[in-house]
């Protein structure tokens, strides 16, 4: 199972977008995210098009338009965004639509992936974006401080 670009950027882009909407209230321009992540517009417009259909996100048009999240942070699991973006998470082919292999009656290994792909699956709907963005803003608080600490020693 690999997680591709899409999701990962897919969620880089929701926590900005929810940190952005909690620290400065309303609407956010795709550019903004998109230049602060360092990602293309155009492909975070992909993915945020994705969002939007799924009802993850809003999309609000006009002058002051942008995104927002269609929902509480709290209500938008991990495994809900993982999904829209990547589509069935399975780490092999005969886990997946309908592709029976003639060994799956007796095959442990196959066993052995469905067990992982649940584990997976479980700690992915553990993890919200409410979480998410509190973890990245303790992130970003503890990395102002230490510079600040770092800045004052030198002096």
């Amino acid at each position: 199972m690999l997680i591709t670009t899409r999701g990962q950027y897919g969620v880089m882009a929701l926590i900005d977008l929810a940190m952005r909407e909690r620290l400065e209230g309303g609407p956010v321009d795709l550019a903004v995210i998109a230049n602060h992540l360092g990602l293309s517009r155009r492909y975070l417009d992909r993915i945020f098009g994705q969002l939007r259909r799924a009802g993850i996100v809003r999309g609000i048009r006009g002058t002051g338009g942008g995104y927002t999240l269609a929902m509480p942070a709290d209500r938008i699991r991990l495994s809900n965004v993982l999904k829209v973006l990547e589509g069935p998470m399975v780490s092999v082919g005969c886990l997946g639509d309908g592709e029976h292999c003639p060994r799956s009656e007796v095959c442990v290994s196959r066993e052995l992936w469905r067990e992982l792909d649940s584990a997976i699956q479980k700690e992915l709907d553990r993890h919200n974006l409410s979480e998410l963005l509190q973890r990245h803003m303790d992130k970003v608080e503890h990395v102002a401080s230490s510079a600040s600490c770092c800045s004052k020693r030198g002096k």
